[in-house]
């Protein structure tokens, strides 16, 4: 309920929560188009050429605050 409740340009709706017929935990998000954090990351520690163009330092640091200010809020 908490998260679902925070509004913040660098976090994600959560519209809803809830358990499979397996038990696992799910979240019913907004769709976000585009790549992941993860798969960014795992391209440029692979030494991509064209990931390292795209995602320079600056655009990394910019990132990285990004995830920062929404870390913030949530513990705000």
């Amino acid at each position: 309920r908490t998260i679902g409740s925070l509004e913040h340009p660098n976090i994600v709706p959560i519209h809803d929560v809830g358990v499979d017929e397996e038990g696992q935990y799910f979240f019913v998000m907004k769709y976000v188009d585009g790549e992941t954090l993860e798969t960014i990351i795992e391209k440029l520690a692979a030494g991509d050429p064209l990931y390292h163009a795209r995602f320079g330092i600056e655009r990394r640091v910019e990132i990285f605050l990004a995830v920062l200010e929404a870390i913030a809020y949530a513990h705000a």
